[in-house]
């Protein structure tokens, strides 16, 4: 299940920017302990479902959810005999030619 946009997200921004990062704990460096705030709303900050919500890879997706994070998530792994099979269809008849020339050459 892709996970839905955070304002904590390094790529996250306000197109008003009215978005401003107030540390609930003054001497904290971790982004844990940050409360972000709307300076329009004079609130709590919505994150992805506030309309002004943008993101700077481009992968924020209308129900509110990361791109980015539905991008890795939709990758397949394939299996060794998988991989093994699409190249002996793609570079098989390559290596039969090999083999043929081979054999023309011992003959003579």
């Amino acid at each position: 299940m892709p996970k839905q946009c955070e304002a904590k997200c390094e790529f996250f921004r306000c197109a008003r920017k009215a978005l401003v990062r107030v540390p609930s704990n003054p001497h904290a460096r971790f982004i844990a302990n940050i409360t972000f705030i709307c300076k329009e709303m004079s609130g709590e900050c919505l994150e992805g479902k506030c309309q002004y919500a943008t993101c700077l890879r481009s992968a924020l997706l209308p129900n509110n959810t990361c791109g980015l994070e539905y991008k890795l998530e939709r990758k397949r792994t394939r299996s060794i005999e998988q991989e093994v099979k699409k190249y002996e269809e793609k570079y098989g008849n390559i290596l039969e030619r090999f083999k043929g020339k081979k054999l023309a050459e011992d003959m003579l």
